[in-house]
């Protein structure tokens, strides 16, 4: 399960992508928020939540991976944050093998 954005008829929405099938989140719960930026803090605050909306996303309607495009997952973040790390020397100091493809 992928908590997934995307754009069906012309329409933006957001849900899971449960074995390459789109399930819309708001089809499962009127009370989750309208956006996804808002529905990942409401998640986050209501333990449980989400493995309570999967169940219920067994029983509604679900599109094809194919019927929808995809979009960024969180479409506006709040903010961006890389790290970068020399993968060869770190492996190399905890006694690990560097991988051509990590």
């Amino acid at each position: 399960m992928k908590i997934v954005s995307y754009k069906r008829s012309g329409v933006i929405g957001y849900g899971f992508l449960v074995d390459d099938c789109v399930v819309d989140i708001g089809q499962c719960s009127r009370q989750v928020p309208q956006d996804i930026n808002s529905f990942i803090c409401w998640a986050a605050s209501e333990p449980g939540s989400l493995q309570a909306l999967l169940e219920r996303s067994k029983t509604v309607n679900r599109w094809q991976r194919q019927e929808v495009e995809l979009l960024p997952c969180v479409p506006r973040p709040g903010k961006i944050i890389c790290l970068g790390a020399n993968y060869k020397a770190d492996a190399h100091s905890r006694g690990s093998i560097a991988y051509e493809n990590p």
